[in-house]
């Protein structure tokens, strides 16, 4: 920056509003920070969050990418209509764990299978107690066909579920207090005692991973 050589930057995964070194604070949005000359985000939807909420950068600095991660390979064409055996939950190492083993715990007592994706490099997963779940490497075609809901709280895998047209289940706000995914998107619900019922009337939802852009990866030519 001191010698005027443009900097880029790619955000690593999951946007919301509580990533103030993307976002900034209004209490210094006058002082001349040091940041990126422009900034990569992986959908449309973080560009747009940091085009209300950041005070760091404009409109004009942000670009998306396309999504960086690994997809699914098996995208669902249908909503749950019925009890489905599995309820999916990918490890999250920045998640509420009390409340997700919570719900996690009552999902099991009530007879679906946990299917729990490891996250390297945990091997440990203790904390979720006495829950009866199959640890695996990655959601299998059968997994995702044959899963009921997904659980989450902190992940980039939010936006996999949405994708392979899983319904989700969040902690609810009141009890989590760091909930950072909106419960009015489409097919995510707080957890509650009618959650089964919502999750079995909800709607197929239309949600895709953006493509990597050719103005992306003309950046690293």
């Amino acid at each position: 920056k001191i010698n005027n050589i443009n900097v880029i930057g790619v955000i690593h995964g999951l946007m919301t509003n509580y990533h103030k070194g993307n976002m900034g604070t209004k209490k210094l949005k006058d002082l001349n920070l040091l940041k990126y000359d422009k900034i990569y985000v992986w959908i449309n939807h973080f560009k747009e969050l940091m085009k209300k909420n950041s005070y760091l950068y404009r409109e004009t600095d942000v670009f998306v990418s396309g999504w960086l991660s690994s997809r699914q390979v098996h995208k669902r064409h249908f909503i749950s209509t019925k009890k489905n055996n599995y309820v999916l939950h990918a490890f999250e190492i920045n998640s509420n764990f009390n409340e997700i083993s919570k719900i996690l715990r009552i999902f099991n007592e009530k007879g679906y299978q946990i299917i729990l994706k490891k996250r390297y490099p945990y091997e440990n997963y203790n904390h979720f107690g006495d829950i009866n779940f199959q640890l695996v490497s990655d959601f299998t075609q059968d997994h995702i066909e044959n899963s009921f809901c997904a659980v989450c709280n902190a992940s980039t895998f939010f936006y996999n579920y949405l994708n392979m047209d899983i319904p989700i289940v969040i902690p609810e706000k009141e009890k989590d207090g760091y909930n950072f995914f909106s419960s009015n998107k489409i097919n995510v619900f707080e957890f509650s005692e009618t959650v089964e019922e919502k999750i079995l009337s909800c709607n197929k939802n239309f949600f895709d991973l953006e493509e990597l852009n050719t103005q992306f990866l003309d950046e690293f030519k």
